[in-house]
């Protein structure tokens, strides 16, 4: 009985969901071309998984210069100050520049691979909707709380049994 209490213990613990980093597509058009705008799931090796506490939100940066060359790329950031593709403020920002002329489009979101959008309209899909902010999409201190919870009543249990 206390072998079989023991393999349950251990399974249990095996199963329980650890915290899992986000992922999102990361390309540029100069690496990956006209198919990060417009289908990143087709850019080769263009999922990556973003590194916790660094990377919060998936981004879609698109500048449009007047002389009409596009700068565009996908990431993993953290909203700071000062940061070109993750500044504070709302989830979909559109910055100006007289000198030199530009427009530059920023979109984060925090689902997995939700950076899918063309940059210049807002919202994290094809359908052209806004942004939408989930919190809790990955496993947080309450899962990893429920887990030693679920751990502690099984010895509890097995400790009770012996």
């Amino acid at each position: 009985m206390k072998t079989f209490i023991v393999i349950l213990l251990v399974s249990l613990s095996i199963l329980v969901p650890q915290s899992q980093a986000l992922k999102c597509f990361t390309c540029d058009n100069v690496g990956s071309g006209e198919v990060c705008i417009e289908n990143p799931e087709q850019v080769q090796n263009g999922v990556s998984d973003c590194q916790e506490p660094n990377d919060e939100f998936c981004y879609t940066s698109r500048l449009e210069e007047e002389d009409g060359k596009l700068t565009f790329n996908r990431g993993c950031c953290k909203v700071k100050d000062g940061s070109p593709v993750c500044p504070p403020g709302d989830d979909f920002q559109i910055i100006t520049n007289n000198n030199p002329p530009y427009t530059k489009y920023l979109t984060r979101c925090t689902e997995d691979v939700c950076n899918t959008d063309a940059g210049n309209e807002g919202g994290s899909n094809s359908d052209g909707g806004g942004s939408l902010v989930v919190p809790g999409n990955k496993p947080s201190s309450a899962s990893k709380a429920s887990a030693m919870i679920l751990v502690l009543l099984m010895s509890a249990l097995w400790a009770h049994m012996c």
